[in-house]
Protein backbone atom coordinates (compact mmCIF):
# COMPACT_ATOMS: atom_id res chain seq x y z
CA UNK A 1 0.00 0.00 0.00
CA UNK A 2 3.16 2.47 0.70
CA UNK A 3 0.94 4.51 3.20
CA UNK A 4 -3.05 4.02 4.37
CA UNK A 5 -4.79 7.39 5.51
CA UNK A 6 -5.07 7.51 9.27
CA UNK A 7 -6.47 10.54 10.83
CA UNK A 8 -9.40 8.21 12.31
CA UNK A 9 -7.44 5.79 14.14
CA UNK A 10 -10.57 2.90 14.56
CA UNK A 11 -10.89 3.02 10.93
CA UNK A 12 -7.47 3.10 9.73
CA UNK A 13 -7.04 -0.02 11.88
CA UNK A 14 -9.65 -1.82 9.94
CA UNK A 15 -8.22 -0.37 6.99
CA UNK A 16 -5.03 -2.62 7.67
CA UNK A 17 -7.16 -5.50 9.01
CA UNK A 18 -9.36 -5.92 6.16
CA UNK A 19 -6.35 -6.12 3.90
CA UNK A 20 -4.58 -8.71 5.71
CA UNK A 21 -5.26 -12.09 5.44
CA UNK A 22 -8.27 -13.51 7.37
CA UNK A 23 -8.47 -14.18 10.96
CA UNK A 24 -6.18 -10.99 11.68
CA UNK A 25 -6.89 -9.24 15.03
CA UNK A 26 -7.68 -5.76 15.96
CA UNK A 27 -5.09 -6.80 18.69
CA UNK A 28 -2.60 -7.95 16.12
CA UNK A 29 -2.50 -4.83 14.14
CA UNK A 30 -2.31 -2.47 17.07
CA UNK A 31 0.49 -4.88 18.15
CA UNK A 32 2.37 -3.49 15.08
CA UNK A 33 1.72 -0.08 15.90
CA UNK A 34 3.23 -0.76 19.44
CA UNK A 35 6.10 -3.05 18.63
CA UNK A 36 7.27 -0.09 15.75
CA UNK A 37 6.60 -1.94 12.72
CA UNK A 38 3.82 0.55 11.46
CA UNK A 39 4.03 4.24 12.44
CA UNK A 40 1.38 6.44 12.20
CA UNK A 41 2.21 10.15 11.34
CA UNK A 42 1.81 12.89 8.73
CA UNK A 43 3.48 11.41 5.54
CA UNK A 44 1.63 13.40 2.63
CA UNK A 45 -0.60 15.70 1.88
CA UNK A 46 -0.30 17.20 5.40
CA UNK A 47 -2.25 14.22 6.41
CA UNK A 48 -2.13 11.37 9.07
CA UNK A 49 -1.11 8.13 7.21
CA UNK A 50 0.06 5.13 8.28
CA UNK A 51 3.45 3.84 6.68
CA UNK A 52 5.82 0.67 7.34
CA UNK A 53 8.60 2.11 10.05
CA UNK A 54 11.14 1.68 7.06
CA UNK A 55 9.26 3.47 4.62
CA UNK A 56 8.80 6.19 6.75
CA UNK A 57 11.89 8.68 6.44
CA UNK A 58 11.98 8.18 2.30
CA UNK A 59 8.17 9.19 1.81
CA UNK A 60 8.84 11.62 4.16
CA UNK A 61 12.21 13.29 2.02
CA UNK A 62 9.74 12.71 -1.13
CA UNK A 63 6.09 13.82 -0.28
CA UNK A 64 6.50 16.60 2.42
CA UNK A 65 8.88 19.34 1.06
CA UNK A 66 5.58 20.88 -0.86
CA UNK A 67 3.90 20.62 1.74
CA UNK A 68 5.55 22.41 3.92
CA UNK A 69 6.71 25.11 2.05
CA UNK A 70 2.86 25.63 1.12
CA UNK A 71 2.81 25.27 5.39
CA UNK A 72 4.83 28.59 5.27
CA UNK A 73 2.12 31.09 4.93
CA UNK A 74 0.22 29.44 7.55
CA UNK A 75 2.82 29.56 10.05
CA UNK A 76 3.26 32.94 9.71
CA UNK A 77 -0.59 33.76 10.09
CA UNK A 78 -0.20 31.96 13.28
CA UNK A 79 2.74 34.11 14.26
CA UNK A 80 5.56 30.68 13.88
CA UNK A 81 8.57 31.36 12.63
CA UNK A 82 11.83 29.43 12.27
CA UNK A 83 12.89 30.37 15.59
CA UNK A 84 9.64 29.20 17.36
CA UNK A 85 10.19 25.47 15.61
CA UNK A 86 13.46 25.49 16.45
CA UNK A 87 12.97 25.70 19.86
CA UNK A 88 9.77 23.57 19.74
CA UNK A 89 12.00 20.75 18.50
CA UNK A 90 14.54 21.10 21.04
CA UNK A 91 12.14 21.10 23.99
CA UNK A 92 10.26 18.44 22.49
CA UNK A 93 14.16 16.34 21.66
CA UNK A 94 14.53 17.17 25.72
CA UNK A 95 10.94 16.19 26.83
CA UNK A 96 11.00 12.52 24.95
CA UNK A 97 14.69 11.40 25.09
CA UNK A 98 15.21 8.05 26.84
CA UNK A 99 11.70 6.83 25.04
CA UNK A 100 9.66 9.01 27.02
CA UNK A 101 6.20 9.49 25.38
CA UNK A 102 3.71 12.12 25.93
CA UNK A 103 -0.15 12.86 25.12
CA UNK A 104 -0.95 15.90 23.09
CA UNK A 105 -1.84 17.75 26.14
CA UNK A 106 1.50 17.60 27.78
CA UNK A 107 3.41 18.31 24.25
CA UNK A 108 1.78 21.72 24.31
CA UNK A 109 2.83 21.73 27.61
CA UNK A 110 6.40 21.56 26.75
CA UNK A 111 5.47 23.94 23.87
CA UNK A 112 4.95 26.64 26.92
CA UNK A 113 7.74 25.84 28.42
CA UNK A 114 9.98 26.62 25.45
CA UNK A 115 8.07 30.07 25.27
CA UNK A 116 5.85 29.28 22.31
CA UNK A 117 2.14 29.36 22.62
CA UNK A 118 -0.05 26.81 22.04
CA UNK A 119 -3.12 27.84 21.64
CA UNK A 120 -5.31 29.34 18.44
CA UNK A 121 -4.17 26.05 16.54
CA UNK A 122 -0.47 26.99 17.04
CA UNK A 123 0.06 23.60 18.80
CA UNK A 124 -1.30 21.62 15.98
CA UNK A 125 0.47 23.08 13.38
CA UNK A 126 3.91 22.58 15.40
CA UNK A 127 3.10 19.23 15.73
CA UNK A 128 2.76 18.64 12.45
CA UNK A 129 5.29 20.18 11.00
CA UNK A 130 7.89 19.17 12.97
CA UNK A 131 6.81 15.06 12.29
CA UNK A 132 6.99 16.13 8.34
CA UNK A 133 10.65 17.22 9.43
CA UNK A 134 11.17 14.08 11.42
CA UNK A 135 11.47 15.60 14.28
CA UNK A 136 8.40 13.18 16.36
CA UNK A 137 5.64 11.11 15.22
CA UNK A 138 2.47 9.41 16.95
CA UNK A 139 3.03 7.10 19.76
CA UNK A 140 0.77 4.23 20.98
CA UNK A 141 -2.82 5.14 21.77
CA UNK A 142 -3.66 5.87 25.00
CA UNK A 143 -7.29 5.10 24.45
CA UNK A 144 -8.95 7.88 22.84
CA UNK A 145 -6.07 9.80 23.47
CA UNK A 146 -2.89 10.35 21.23
CA UNK A 147 1.08 10.29 22.26
CA UNK A 148 3.88 11.32 20.74
CA UNK A 149 7.45 9.72 20.65
CA UNK A 150 10.58 10.72 18.71
CA UNK A 151 10.91 9.67 15.16
CA UNK A 152 14.49 8.41 15.48
CA UNK A 153 13.46 6.07 18.54
CA UNK A 154 10.85 4.50 16.82
CA UNK A 155 11.74 4.64 13.30
CA UNK A 156 15.68 4.76 13.83
CA UNK A 157 17.94 6.00 10.56
CA UNK A 158 20.11 3.11 10.61
CA UNK A 159 16.74 0.90 9.88
CA UNK A 160 15.20 2.78 6.97
CA UNK A 161 14.53 1.45 3.55
CA UNK A 162 16.67 3.59 1.29
CA UNK A 163 14.99 2.60 -2.50
CA UNK A 164 17.23 3.60 -5.97
CA UNK A 165 14.64 5.61 -6.95
CA UNK A 166 12.07 6.37 -4.69
CA UNK A 167 9.74 8.11 -7.23
CA UNK A 168 9.85 4.49 -9.03
CA UNK A 169 9.11 3.12 -5.91
CA UNK A 170 6.14 5.02 -4.77
CA UNK A 171 4.98 4.33 -8.23
CA UNK A 172 5.14 0.79 -7.74
CA UNK A 173 3.72 0.70 -4.51
CA UNK A 174 0.71 2.50 -5.55
CA UNK A 175 -0.78 1.02 -8.69
CA UNK A 176 0.13 -2.60 -7.14
CA UNK A 177 -2.17 -1.89 -4.28
CA UNK A 178 -4.54 1.17 -6.29
CA UNK A 179 -4.46 -0.03 -9.58
CA UNK A 180 -5.93 0.50 -12.08
CA UNK A 181 -5.31 3.73 -11.74
CA UNK A 182 -4.05 7.09 -13.58
CA UNK A 183 -1.05 9.01 -12.99
CA UNK A 184 -3.15 12.08 -12.22
CA UNK A 185 -4.55 9.71 -9.43
CA UNK A 186 -1.29 9.04 -8.04
CA UNK A 187 -0.32 12.92 -7.83
CA UNK A 188 -3.40 13.44 -6.07
CA UNK A 189 -2.81 10.68 -3.55
CA UNK A 190 0.81 11.76 -3.69
CA UNK A 191 0.62 15.46 -3.79
CA UNK A 192 3.20 15.15 -6.54
CA UNK A 193 3.12 16.95 -9.73
CA UNK A 194 2.34 15.17 -12.94
CA UNK A 195 6.01 15.48 -14.22
CA UNK A 196 7.63 13.99 -11.08
CA UNK A 197 5.18 11.05 -11.40
CA UNK A 198 5.40 10.38 -15.09
CA UNK A 199 9.49 10.28 -13.85
CA UNK A 200 8.53 7.25 -11.63
CA UNK A 201 6.26 5.90 -13.92
CA UNK A 202 9.03 5.48 -16.48
CA UNK A 203 11.70 4.06 -14.40
CA UNK A 204 8.86 1.37 -13.10
CA UNK A 205 7.14 0.99 -16.44
CA UNK A 206 8.71 -2.65 -16.31
CA UNK A 207 7.03 -3.85 -13.27
CA UNK A 208 3.54 -2.58 -14.10
CA UNK A 209 0.63 -2.88 -16.25
CA UNK A 210 -0.16 -0.66 -18.47
CA UNK A 211 -3.42 -0.67 -20.95
CA UNK A 212 -6.20 1.59 -22.51
CA UNK A 213 -10.13 2.82 -21.72
CA UNK A 214 -12.15 5.03 -23.77
CA UNK A 215 -9.12 6.93 -24.17
CA UNK A 216 -7.33 7.25 -20.90
CA UNK A 217 -4.40 5.15 -19.94
CA UNK A 218 -4.50 3.18 -16.61
CA UNK A 219 -1.70 0.90 -14.58
CA UNK A 220 -1.84 -1.65 -12.16
CA UNK A 221 0.21 -4.66 -10.82
CA UNK A 222 0.71 -7.61 -13.54
CA UNK A 223 -1.34 -10.06 -11.05
CA UNK A 224 -4.10 -7.59 -10.60
CA UNK A 225 -6.62 -9.92 -9.85
CA UNK A 226 -11.31 -8.72 -10.19
CA UNK A 227 -12.41 -8.90 -7.25
CA UNK A 228 -15.06 -10.44 -7.81
CA UNK A 229 -18.75 -10.28 -6.25
CA UNK A 230 -18.17 -10.66 -2.82
CA UNK A 231 -19.22 -7.89 -0.34
CA UNK A 232 -17.06 -5.64 1.76
CA UNK A 233 -17.14 -3.99 4.91
CA UNK A 234 -14.38 -0.84 4.60
CA UNK A 235 -14.31 1.86 7.23
CA UNK A 236 -14.61 5.64 6.72
CA UNK A 237 -11.56 7.13 5.01
CA UNK A 238 -10.71 4.41 3.41
CA UNK A 239 -7.94 4.24 0.57
CA UNK A 240 -10.48 2.26 -1.99
CA UNK A 241 -12.26 6.21 -1.83
CA UNK A 242 -9.75 8.65 -0.69
CA UNK A 243 -7.15 7.19 -2.68
CA UNK A 244 -8.02 8.46 -6.34
CA UNK A 245 -8.56 11.73 -8.25
CA UNK A 246 -11.57 10.62 -10.07
CA UNK A 247 -13.93 8.22 -8.19
CA UNK A 248 -16.44 7.82 -10.59
CA UNK A 249 -15.25 4.25 -11.36
CA UNK A 250 -16.20 3.20 -8.02
CA UNK A 251 -19.21 6.00 -6.73
CA UNK A 252 -21.90 7.21 -8.41
CA UNK A 253 -21.92 11.43 -7.65
CA UNK A 254 -25.48 11.42 -6.61
CA UNK A 255 -24.43 9.25 -3.67
CA UNK A 256 -21.72 11.14 -2.42
CA UNK A 257 -23.66 13.21 -0.23
CA UNK A 258 -24.68 10.19 1.26
CA UNK A 259 -20.83 8.98 2.00
CA UNK A 260 -19.98 12.88 3.01
CA UNK A 261 -23.66 14.07 4.56
CA UNK A 262 -23.16 17.81 4.43
CA UNK A 263 -19.55 17.55 2.53
CA UNK A 264 -18.48 17.93 6.45
CA UNK A 265 -14.97 16.24 5.99
CA UNK A 266 -16.11 12.88 7.85
CA UNK A 267 -16.50 10.05 5.70
CA UNK A 268 -18.52 7.11 7.01
CA UNK A 269 -17.86 3.31 6.45
CA UNK A 270 -18.89 1.82 3.26
CA UNK A 271 -20.15 -1.03 1.31
CA UNK A 272 -18.46 -2.09 -1.78
CA UNK A 273 -20.06 -5.21 -3.84
CA UNK A 274 -18.89 -5.53 -7.58
CA UNK A 275 -16.41 -3.01 -7.01
CA UNK A 276 -19.02 -0.52 -6.37
CA UNK A 277 -19.47 1.46 -3.45
CA UNK A 278 -23.58 0.49 -2.96
CA UNK A 279 -24.27 1.81 0.47
CA UNK A 280 -22.70 2.94 4.22
CA UNK A 281 -23.01 0.78 7.44
CA UNK A 282 -22.03 1.45 11.29
CA UNK A 283 -22.45 -0.33 14.41
CA UNK A 284 -25.74 0.21 16.23
CA UNK A 285 -26.06 3.34 18.55
CA UNK A 286 -27.30 1.35 20.99
CA UNK A 287 -27.15 -2.57 20.38
CA UNK A 288 -23.36 -1.90 19.31
CA UNK A 289 -23.26 -5.62 18.50
CA UNK A 290 -26.13 -5.15 15.40
CA UNK A 291 -24.27 -3.93 12.32
CA UNK A 292 -26.70 -1.78 10.52
CA UNK A 293 -26.36 -1.61 6.11
CA UNK A 294 -27.30 0.97 4.84
CA UNK A 295 -28.19 0.38 1.26
CA UNK A 296 -28.00 4.02 -1.50
CA UNK A 297 -30.32 1.93 -3.15
CA UNK A 298 -33.69 0.87 -0.78
CA UNK A 299 -32.75 -3.06 -1.82
CA UNK A 300 -32.22 -6.01 0.53
CA UNK A 301 -28.35 -6.60 0.90
CA UNK A 302 -27.30 -9.68 -0.40
CA UNK A 303 -23.85 -11.14 0.24
CA UNK A 304 -22.31 -9.10 3.28
CA UNK A 305 -22.60 -11.92 5.63
CA UNK A 306 -19.39 -13.84 5.31
CA UNK A 307 -17.91 -9.53 5.40
CA UNK A 308 -20.05 -9.17 8.85
CA UNK A 309 -18.49 -12.35 10.28
CA UNK A 310 -14.82 -11.27 8.85
CA UNK A 311 -15.61 -8.06 11.10
CA UNK A 312 -16.35 -9.66 14.12
CA UNK A 313 -13.51 -12.26 14.05
CA UNK A 314 -11.52 -9.07 13.91
CA UNK A 315 -12.98 -7.15 16.80
CA UNK A 316 -13.10 -10.91 18.08
CA UNK A 317 -16.64 -10.10 19.12
CA UNK A 318 -19.95 -11.37 18.29
CA UNK A 319 -21.87 -9.14 15.50
CA UNK A 320 -25.45 -9.44 14.00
Amino acid sequence: MGAIQAQDYQAALWAVGVRCADGVKRSEVEKALADRSVIRTWVMRGTIHLAASRDVRWMLDLLTPRVLAAMSKRASALGLDATSFAACARAFRRALKDGAILTREQMYQVMESAGVHAGSQRGYHVLCRLAQEKVICFGPQEGARQTFVLLDDWCPPEEAYVPASPLAELAVRYFTSHGPATDKDLAWWSGLTLREVRQGLAEASGSLSRYEWEGTVYWTSPEFEDPGSRGLLLPGFDEYLLGYADRQHVLDAQYAQKIVPGSNGVFRPILVQQGRIIGTWQLAKRKRSEVVLDMFEKTAPRGFNPAIQRYADYLDETLD
